[in-house]
């Protein structure tokens, strides 16, 4: 089984998870740290604000690999430094040779 199903497992009906009694699945893992339960409240907290009517959702592994790499490429687009560019400007001299207008044919 993969990591989708292993997720809803807890939410089927007992007679469903009883027959699949012999099935292997696989869920990742990710320990309990107070980073997380920070983490958990803040992102409960801001989903029920953006969203009252609906119920809470659980904070399943893809969403906190969403938000890593959110962060991540938010990290690194700070650290290259942008210009304040408000459009996309043609550089007058390539920086490096992996610059992509070199591979027009």
């Amino acid at each position: 089984m993969t990591d989708g199903i292993t997720n809803i497992i807890d939410s089927l009906d007992p007679s469903v998870v009883d027959a699949m009694n012999g099935a292997l699945g696989i869920k990742f893992y990710v320990p309990k740290s107070a980073e997380l339960d920070n983490f958990t409240t803040r992102w409960n907290r801001k989903f029920q604000i953006d969203n009252p009517n609906d119920p809470p959702l659980k904070l399943s592994i893809f969403r906190l690999w969403r938000y890593d790499t959110t962060w991540a490429v938010a990290q690194a687009a700070e650290n290259v430094g942008f210009n304040n560019r408000t459009s996309f400007q043609k550089p007058a001299v390539p920086r490096t040779s992996t610059s992509l207008d070199v591979l027009r044919t």
